[in-house]
């Protein structure tokens, strides 16, 4: 079962929600990325890959890593100080260069 956790920087308040399991996903019969929650359907054996959201910690670009291409660099600024965002615990925040994320307690969402 997937868990959304929120981190929060403790200057300026910018939150990110990030999911455990990132967005799993199978090609459909056209080829097209189909995303899914849900790991135990019936397209869970068609899984082949997972779309994981990114934060560069330098621009604060949002970005999505595809494990089956991953990159080594931010596609905006080309960083390569880059946070998957399910562990941003403890990272300083991009947008006020100054805070650091820590987990939000008692947040937490399941599909």
């Amino acid at each position: 079962m997937s868990v959304c956790i929120r981190y929060a920087c403790g200057n300026c308040g910018k939150t990110i929600d990030a999911w455990d399991e990132g967005n799993p996903y199978y090609l459909d019969d056209q080829g097209v990325k189909r995303y899914t929650r849900c790991l135990f359907s019936e397209c869970s054996a068609r899984l082949i890959g997972n779309d994981v959201p990114h934060l560069c910690l330098d621009c604060g670009e949002e970005f999505l890593v595809d494990t089956r291409a991953p990159v080594d660099c931010c596609p905006k600024c080309g960083s390569t100080t880059f946070s998957d965002t399910f562990r941003l615990e403890g990272r300083t925040c991009p947008y006020c260069k100054t805070g650091v994320f820590t987990c939000v307690p008692d947040f937490y969402l399941v599909p």
